[in-house]
């Protein structure tokens, strides 16, 4: 299922192939971000995202805007806007 799309870069989030990704699921990845991503449609991505389960939270600053979502499998990332 894609979220993102456009000529340059897309972000998809697939079901497990076989069992070893199987067994990942839902084990969490680690506590840092494993993708820290620039984007210029962070209000619409925030939008789109906000109402699933991979929504984690919203963080605005001086100096960006910090989208934070989760894989199906538990990994942190990060989608950022700066100002």
């Amino acid at each position: 299922m894609a979220h993102e799309s456009n000529n340059k870069f897309s972000i998809e989030f697939m079901h497990p192939s076989n069992i070893e990704q199987a067994h990942r699921v839902g084990n969490k990845g680690g506590t840092i971000n494993l993708f820290t991503l620039p984007t210029k449609n962070i209000d619409t991505l925030k939008e789109r995202l906000e109402k699933t389960a991979f929504f984690v939270n919203y963080v605005e600053t001086p100096y960006a805007s910090f989208l934070n979502v989760e894989d199906p499998m538990g990994n942190n990332i990060c989608l950022y806007e700066p100002c």
